[in-house]
């Protein structure tokens, strides 16, 4: 696939990794019950089990996939399916994390409304629309 972003798009794509740098650093931060979800919802002992083992290699993965969406935003090129997969995964996080810090998930459906005061929210919903654009490539 060929990857063409505009300067817009790289400008709020290449904030994503500061971004989910912050995760877990402000106080009592939404996004992380949205992206570090227990394994197991009633089992606190085999969820942190499930941690201990598969967390380094999660944080792993995750920063490969930033370093794709970086490499993206460097220039228009061609990705592979594997890299737009990548670049799928960033962008979900970063997507999670607003809209978790924005209180998205708690007011349901009704977010969308507030688009035009919370640019969180404004960019919760770009996100969301180069999420369909790169499904749409993948899937077709």
């Amino acid at each position: 696939m060929v990857a063409k972003l505009s300067v817009e798009d790289k400008a709020l794509l290449v904030q994503i990794p500061d971004l989910l740098a912050t995760v877990g650093v402000i106080p009592d931060d939404a996004a992380i019950s949205v992206l570090y979800r227990n394994a197991y919802r009633d089992d606190p002992d085999a969820s942190a089990e499930f941690q201990e083992l598969v967390g380094s290699q999660l944080a792993t993965d995750r920063d490969a996939d930033l370093d794709v969406l970086m490499e993206l935003t460097r220039a228009t090129q061609t990705i592979s399916v594997d890299e737009a997969k990548s670049v799928l995964r960033a962008i979900n996080a970063a997507r999670l994390t607003l809209a978790a810090r924005a209180n998205a998930f708690d007011t349901g459906s009704g977010w969308e409304t507030r688009i035009s005061q919370d640019p969180a929210l404004a960019a919760v919903a770009w996100l969301g629309g180069l999420q369909s654009d790169l499904i749409d490539a993948l899937s077709g």
